[in-house]
């Protein structure tokens, strides 16, 4: 169901099949980032959060794990081919993302305040909340 670049919308049909496509796909990501990678944040945002998303669009994920980019990143690309759509990952290290996040930087305040968390590691939630 992969479409190129475009503006397609779809119908109302389409767009709830694809919705369900990528919702248990999202999951399945998840699940697979929590088992593989320490200490982790996952957080859906952009058009699929707010329901805007059009057939075209991509998914929007920001991951924060203890892992330096070298590694996390091969990870990351990996689990790119099991989406029904483009998957645009974000990684970072949890230094990272709490530095871009007391700087106000628009990727971490975008997913933190429109987007969905769909995993938080406890320590993490703690640390967050610190640095706000």
């Amino acid at each position: 169901m992969r479409r190129g670049s475009g503006t397609y919308a779809g119908s109302y049909a389409e767009r709830v099949e694809l919705g369900n496509q990528v919702q248990d796909a999202l999951e399945q990501f998840t699940d697979k980032v929590r088992r593989r990678l320490r200490g982790v944040l996952v957080i859906l945002f952009g058009s699929y959060v707010d329901g805007s998303f059009r057939l075209d669009s991509d998914v929007d994920v920001l991951v924060v794990a203890d892992l330096p980019a070298e590694k996390r990143r091969p990870f990351l690309l990996r689990s790119l081919h099991e989406f029904p759509v483009r998957l645009q990952a974000f990684g970072y290290t949890l230094e990272k993302f709490l530095e871009m996040v007391k700087n106000d930087k628009t990727i971490a305040r975008v997913a933190l305040i429109d987007g969905r968390i769909l995993h938080i590691d406890p320590n993490y939630c703690k640390q967050l909340l610190a640095a706000l």
